[in-house]
């Protein structure tokens, strides 16, 4: 079996002479962890590892004036971030109930930020809701709308994505979502099951297709397949004719 090792290089410090990055290399690795890597000496110190043990390291957030790292994110069933700043934790806290209304169950995404890290660009972002773009200004606590993208889309027909989990026949954990029409019971309805591609979660490539499935009536489930890198790097990467996208589901 061969093992494919990713690296991702995040920024240097500020003294560079190392650099934060992410990777799953080594023999007892399997989640993508944040490293400090020494190019001088090859070296690397592990930082840390998603805290529920279930997903890769997802991105850190950088303060513009201190090069530091001030919080760190992972995206499971949906965005978890782990401040390292108290600052940011409270700015961000604060902002959240600020926006909890146009929040709802999605999430609060931060953008580019100014030099000074006064200003910054927020997204609200859900299921139903495509992104509402924000500026915060981290100073004042002062919040001003910018813009609606596809305002055209009528939120109150978009359906939900209901995290789900499931066995396959030899025992793997696969992670996915399960979305259904709105206002329909979720029974004796048909399935597409619509395994993802490349490395980031089902909920980022959970687009039309499964919108336009539930518009005709159906439920749809877009899933990790086996060898979702996402998820780590243990699954193996041999089974794609053995049961690669093979997950078993009943519906």
């Amino acid at each position: 079996t061969t093992t494919y090792f990713a690296v991702t290089h995040r920024e240097f410090q500020k003294d560079g002479k190392r650099a934060w990055m992410s990777t799953n290399k080594g023999e007892d690795a399997d989640l993508t962890s944040l490293v400090l890597f020494d190019p001088m000496t090859g070296k690397t110190e592990h930082l840390e590892t998603d805290p529920e043990n279930e997903v890769d390291f997802n991105s850190a957030i950088f303060s513009n004036v201190t090069k530091e790292i001030v919080g760190t994110t992972y995206e499971g069933a949906r965005l978890r971030i782990y401040w390292k700043d108290k600052k940011w934790e409270k700015a961000y806290k604060d902002l959240k109930k600020k926006l909890n209304k146009e929040i709802g169950d999605g999430d609060l995404v931060l953008g580019s930020s100014t030099n000074d890290d006064r200003f910054h660009i927020v997204i609200v972002t859900s299921d139903i809701n495509p992104g509402v773009v924000y500026l915060y200004d981290m100073e004042k606590g002062d919040v001003k709308f910018l813009c609606r993208p596809r305002s055209n889309l009528p939120s109150e027909h978009l359906a939900f994505m209901q995290p789900s989990k499931y066995k396959t026949r030899d025992g793997l954990t696969m992670h996915g979502y399960l979305t259904v029409p709105r206002g329909v019971k979720a029974k004796n309805l048909a399935l597409v099951v619509n395994p993802h591609g490349g490395r980031t979660i089902p909920r980022k490539n959970s687009g039309p297709d499964q919108a336009g499935c539930c518009a005709d009536g159906g439920r749809a489930s877009p899933g990790d397949h086996r060898n979702a890198l996402c998820r780590g790097h243990r699954r193996p990467s041999r089974q794609f004719l053995n049961g690669m996208v093979n997950i078993g589901l009943t519906s």
